[in-house]
């Protein structure tokens, strides 16, 4: 089928070729490309007889920006003390430009058509970033635009179904792609990696200048809504995250006396960067529930990383862990549908965090490090049911014992192996089998041991309680 222009629903293409016809009347081809100056590979914007540096970071922020209005610099022959402000204005089918400067002589107002602006913007980003990696010398500054970052922009401008365009994005154009929010093991307890398909980066969200409560809330918006942003600042500047529902065409079926079109909901989510960072906006499609469930859950590891005892500007262990804590946001990772005759719980205080990490001596740890063990009998230390009573579970004790020889034949460096995937299998419902009897105090989390190399559970994950309607019950 021939692409279908903006609009869809119901629409005239017709008209819409018209509209585009006339505006391309006044228009100029972008004249950008990539090559070799003074022995260094960039973007150039020729202009006039000048050749003036662009910053593809700025290149690709330019169609990505909420505002449709940007302004970035370019330098003349990559000379940073000649600096040329270009502005732009993003239309729907246009791309008005400005750039103003003693030293150029065609200066002015132009106008770049989005279809034009976009191809060669993608196409200069791709082939710098084959030059990068390459290792050709770039004519940049390796410390505001780095080779990572160049691949980056390369790697966010081949999703065309992100890129502005003139058409209706169709389900066969998106890529769904993971989302990854990932908090990192250092002294200070705020850095994390963030990352959306093969593109992201690693920051710092600082606890002196942001609110767990806020962060909170911001999330649990997308329970109730079809969008939010979610700030994490990072020394007075926010990295932020975009989230929203984004509708693709799915099928075009002539019926007779019209056209019924379909559509298929995806979650648009943008990355945009704090000042820091010096990387582009990443944007891209994924699973709603995963990427909720990443950045839900990677913030409560985060929490998990605090000190026992708050310090100045960094509460303690578990005062960060139930500001993150979201009754709310754990109800619609379990499907959990609240009805008019019930209240939806908003708040828990949880005491505990049990972790199961199988080991000798060792079923779980809470969240002071002190490890518990299953009893033959399968009853468990520590822990209790929501009624207070002693929680017995007679597999656990046979689950666990399998990991002893594993453990010994580790740290003797003899070979080991293990079926992980069947062993995750059963540990996993073992879990779910004690959250369900599991006082609300607690919260419980699966992990892989130490010795499992497999990749099958990359990380701590938390166990939910499955949802039981009320019917089922």
């Amino acid at each position: 089928m021939e692409q279908i222009y903006k609009g869809l629903g119901m629409i005239n293409p017709e008209g819409s070729k018209k509209e585009i016809d006339i505006i391309s009347k006044g228009a100029t081809d972008f004249p950008i490309v990539v090559k070799c100056q003074q022995g260094k590979w960039g973007v150039w914007l020729e202009v006039s007889d000048k050749c003036l540096l662009v910053n593809p970071i700025a290149l690709v922020n330019s169609l990505f920006t909420d505002g449709k209005q940007y302004d970035f610099f370019l330098s003349f022959e990559g000379d940073d003390a000649n600096s040329f402000s270009f502005w732009t204005d993003r239309r729907d089918y246009s791309i008005e430009a400005t750039l103003s400067h003693p030293l150029i002589e065609n200066r002015g107002r132009r106008r770049f058509m989005v279809k034009d602006y976009v191809e060669k913007a993608q196409s200069c980003c791709i082939t710098l970033a084959e030059k990068a990696k390459k290792e050709e010398p770039l004519a940049y500054d390796d410390k505001e635009i780095s080779k990572e970052a160049i691949i980056t922009c390369a790697a966010q401008m081949e999703l065309g179904a992100t890129l502005p365009t003139y058409y209706v994005v169709r389900t066969a154009d998106v890529v769904k792609e993971n989302f990854v929010f990932n908090p990192l093991n250092e002294e200070y307890h705020e850095q994390f990696e963030i990352k959306l398909g093969n593109r992201g980066y690693k920051t710092w969200l600082t606890h002196w200048d942001s609110d767990m409560e806020a962060i909170r809330h911001e999330l649990e918006s997308i329970v109730y809504e079809d969008e939010t942003t979610i700030r994490l600042p990072f020394d007075m500047s926010e990295t932020l995250i975009k989230i929203k529902k984004k509708s693709a065409l799915d099928t075009v079926t002539d019926t007779g006396n019209g056209t019924a079109y379909s559509y298929k909901d995806y979650m648009l989510v943008e990355i945009h960067p704090n000042e820091f960072v010096h990387m582009p906006i990443i944007k891209g499609y994924c699973d709603k529930r995963g990427m909720i469930q990443s950045l839900y859950e990677g913030l409560l590891r985060m929490a998990m990383q605090h000190p026992e005892v708050g310090e100045e500007d960094l509460p303690s262990r578990m005062v960060a862990y139930n500001k993150y804590k979201s009754p709310l946001i754990e109800s619609y990772l379990k499907d959990e549908r609240i009805g008019d005759d019930r209240v939806a719980i908003r708040q828990v205080n949880v005491k505990h965090i049990l972790t199961i990490d199988p080991d000798v001596a060792q079923l779980f740890y809470d969240e002071e490090g002190f490890s518990y063990e299953v009893e033959k009998d399968g009853k468990i230390d520590f822990i209790y049911d929501r009624y207070g009573n002693s929680i017995v579970i007679k597999d656990f004790f046979i689950w666990h014992n399998e990991i002893n020889q594993i453990v010994i034949e580790s740290e003797t460096g003899h070979p080991y192996s293990m079926a992980w995937e069947q062993y995750h299998n059963r540990g996993i419902k073992l879990a779910q089998e004690l959250r369900k009897v599991l006082s609300p105090d607690f919260d419980l989390w699966y992990s892989a041991p130490y010795e499992d190399r497999s990749g099958i559970i990359t990380h701590p994950f938390l166990v939910l309680e499955p949802y039981v309607s009320q019917r089922e019950k």
